[in-house]
């Protein structure tokens, strides 16, 4: 799978939807599995995933590709995200 080009980061500065159905058309399918292998809810990793692509097309201007590619930021904040939803849903089954 390749990564966030600079002509299509270049496009998605611009506000260009078309590059960001592209861009999740690429990733969001792989993102979405891995995301499921930590919460082992496909719901919870859909809803993860899309809304990773929304924020991450409001702050595109805080993205920078020179600290590393977008594949392994997208990675890395879905680990996380997909963690602490986990982290989430263990305390409230403790409360309960």
């Amino acid at each position: 799978m390749e990564d966030l080009s600079k002509n299509e980061f270049r496009k998605l500065k611009k506000g260009n939807l078309k590059t960001l159905e592209v861009i999740y058309e690429r990733f969001s399918n792989s993102l979405c599995l891995y995301i499921n292998s930590i919460v082992k809810n496909i719901e919870d990793s859909k809803d993860i995933t899309q809304d990773m692509f929304v924020e991450f097309f409001s702050f595109i201007d805080k993205y920078d590709p020179a600290k590393g590619s977008f594949k392994t930021w997208l990675y890395t904040v879905g680990k996380n995200r997909a963690l602490n939803l986990k982290k989430k849903k263990k305390t409230l089954r403790e409360c309960e």
